[in-house]
């Protein structure tokens, strides 16, 4: 039993591997994509939000493990953003709703993204 645990372990690794150095990209993206659908199908039973949920966090997982580097920039950056917002806002609270409406009319809009 324990060598095919860790005849498994090292197929995973190499798996892995070969995702994370692959200069090819389709490997990575059908990774993805499988996740993106496997989370819909586990989420079947639910409504569409939990479809939703669960798709979504399958796929970000899979892209976590795609692209490590990317995803701990993106975290440690969005990580920055939350904290700088929550700052803000704990700020604007204390100085009354006058100001907490002016930093929140100073917040990025994504709508015309």
């Amino acid at each position: 039993l324990k060598e095919k645990s860790a005849v498994g372990q090292a197929h995973a690794e190499d798996f892995l591997d070969y995702l994370q150095n692959d200069p090819g990209m389709l490997p990575r993206v059908s990774v993805i994509t499988i996740a993106g659908l496997g989370g819909i199908v586990a989420g079947y039973r639910g409504g569409v939000l939990r479809k939703l949920f669960y798709s979504a966090t399958a796929a970000t997982a899979a892209a976590s493990l795609c692209y490590p580097n990317e995803a701990v920039a993106f975290s440690k950056q969005a990580y920055g953003y939350a904290k700088d917002t929550a700052c803000d806002l704990k700020a604007s609270l204390g100085r009354g709703l006058k100001h907490l409406k002016a930093t929140l009319d100073k917040l990025p809009d994504f709508r015309d993204v």
